[in-house]
């Protein structure tokens, strides 16, 4: 599995992360200290699945025209915002 990063027109860090128990899945800036901050928006809800909501976070960024921050494999072992580079 996958993790598509991008980059907002702040230059901030967002992708899809997991919550707590990792039952479900929403889009979030990460802070450049690494911390999580959940984007609320009606066009980025909270999923079930991973690629539900990697689907949303990829149509929302095309039509806001943010850049890919590049694909990241997905380490099994750890939460979704641990990442192999």
């Amino acid at each position: 599995m996958y993790i598509n990063e991008f980059n907002d027109k702040n230059g901030n860090k967002v992708r899809v992360c997991s919550g707590i128990g990792g039952k479900i899945f929403f889009a979030a800036r990460i802070s450049e200290n690494g911390s999580v901050h959940r984007i609320k928006s009606k066009y980025l809800p909270d999923r079930c699945t991973f690629d539900e909501a990697q689907e949303d976070l990829s149509a929302y960024a095309r039509k806001q025209h943010w850049q890919s921050g590049g694909t990241y494999k997905m380490n099994p072992w750890l939460n979704t915002t641990k990442l192999f580079a």
